[in-house]
């Protein structure tokens, strides 16, 4: 069997849940199956770690509808369409130092309390916990974390120009009634040769195909080995 047709097996046999698939399995366990079969069935692994991370793009996306997007709810206004979008415009409005634009990604007070804060299980407790409260919190740190990332990318952009090269979530999909949650999200970029991954954002909601953050996290960009 060549490489391309074991590439397509393979994400076929995960996502309809074939041995040991489904579409309801951790980021990381889909990742290990799809190489896995891909490297019992194709020459090279080494040929198909770049497929590997679209189709593991492609089968959370497909999870995260699944688990929460197909409740009739419409995707937020100003939703990005994809997980890669999301990424690239996010990393854009940092790069220009666009506020606005990076709001424009985020939930609205509104979109927050109103439509998604109900879902959570921190709402449905006795007595549930309040949700002016929750904004509030995750303002100040949204508010810090803006502050801190644009002086970082900042100073990396004084040593060369700041390349986007990818967005990925790692972690578990959270699935509600009308939405989903990707978790434990990183950006790529690259700057003077090297590859970095940084956690501009956490948590990604997703709603019939739209894509949008909560809040922006403070975090420090990682060197990584390669982009594979």
């Amino acid at each position: 069997m060549g490489v391309g047709k074991s590439l397509a097996a393979c994400a076929a046999e995960i996502a309809l849940g074939g041995p040991g698939g489904g579409l309801g399995l951790p980021a990381q366990r889909i990742r290990a199956l799809f190489l896995g079969c891909a490297t019992r069935n194709g020459p090279d692994a080494s040929h198909v770690l770049p497929e590997a991370r679209r189709i593991r793009a492609l089968l959370l996306g497909c999870a995260a509808m699944l688990g929460g997007g197909c409740g009739g709810q419409p995707p937020f206004p100003g939703s990005a369409t994809s997980l890669d979008d999301l990424g690239r415009g996010v990393m854009d409005a940092f790069d220009r130092e666009d506020h606005e634009a990076l709001e424009r990604y985020r939930l609205t007070e509104a979109e927050h309390n109103e439509e998604i804060w109900p879902e959570f299980p921190a709402a449905q407790a006795e007595p549930p916990f309040p949700v002016d409260l929750a904004w509030r919190n995750i303002q100040l740190r949204n508010q810090r974390a803006v502050r801190r990332t644009t002086s970082t990318l900042a100073a990396a952009r004084r040593t060369g120009p700041v390349e986007y090269r990818g967005a990925e979530c790692q972690g578990d999909v959270d699935s509600y009634e009308t939405f989903s949650v990707l978790t434990d999200c990183y950006v790529r970029f690259a700057v003077a040769g090297r590859i970095y991954a940084m956690q501009l954002f956490k948590h990604v909601l997703v709603r019939r195909g739209g894509y949008k953050i909560v809040r922006y996290y403070d975090d420090e960009p990682a060197a990584v080995t390669a982009e594979s």
